[in-house]
């Protein structure tokens, strides 16, 4: 045998039946680059298990949808960056999620009725603007003899303008100020602005501002003042224009 085999090996030629192979005859080294033809495979002889770590460039086509599970997973949004909000078609997006701009609440009060003298706090004579157009925004403030309550937590501009005039005696000073209360009971000057009349029956006018963080519209509470050196200045006021009023302006969240 071993005779034939040298024979076989060097000077026989023709085609050896697979059946005269022995197992693990052929290997990998044997067969030379490019020796099979895609037209001598068997076309069952490539199975599922015998492919592994295809590249994605030699894909091409289109998936059916059928290759795909009918619930896809859960995908995180912790690496998604540079959302353009154009591809936001649906849904909600929760307040907390975006910079909120533009004024919410806006709201002016004035006092209707003229009067005299030091006054602090001032109680009485309170209303909205309800005239000519007036452009109150939101749910407004609530007062409740001259105590000014906030309808949300927020930053807050609060607004105090007066006209007076004379009350026949020089003032050198007459002043209009704003007071804050952050326990619903003790309040303290936050804004005042001095002006003064130096002739009788001469007229003025003076505006303070404050702008304040409103954490608990409890116990946060605003009310007005004015005073003057000879306590007896008029404030001037009115029922259907701003002459002493004040205005709320919420600028933003906290």
């Amino acid at each position: 045998m071993a005779q034939i085999k040298t024979k076989l090996a060097y000077g026989v030629s023709g085609t050896l039946a697979t059946a005269n192979l022995a197992d693990d005859a052929v290997t990998a080294a044997k067969i030379a680059d490019n020796a099979v033809v895609t037209a001598a495979i068997n076309g069952s002889a490539v199975t599922d298990a015998k492919i592994s770590a295809v590249a994605a460039t030699k894909l091409s086509g289109t998936i059916a949808d059928a290759r795909f599970p009918s619930t896809l997973p859960a995908i995180s949004g912790v690496n998604l960056t540079a959302l353009n909000a154009s591809n936001i078609s649906s849904g909600t997006l929760a307040t907390t999620r975006y910079v909120q701009g533009g004024i919410t609440e806006s709201d002016t009060w004035r006092i209707t009725s003229t009067f005299q003298g030091n006054t602090v706090p001032i109680t009485a004579n309170w209303e909205r603007d309800d005239t000519y157009l007036n452009s109150n925004m939101g749910t407004g403030m609530t007062q409740s003899s001259g105590v000014f309550s906030f309808p949300s937590t927020g930053v807050y501009q609060i607004d105090f303008r007066l006209q007076f005039s004379s009350g026949g005696t020089d003032n050198d000073y007459i002043l209009g100020k704003i007071e804050l209360t952050q326990n619903n009971s003790a309040f303290n000057i936050i804004a005042q602005q001095y002006s003064a009349i130096k002739n009788n029956a001469a007229y003025g006018g003076m505006s303070t501002t404050a702008v304040k963080r409103i954490t608990d519209v409890s116990n946060q509470k605003i009310n007005f003042g004015t005073s003057s050196q000879d306590n007896n200045h008029y404030v001037q006021c009115n029922s259907n224009a701003n002459y002493s009023y004040a205005v709320f302006t919420k600028l933003g969240e906290l």
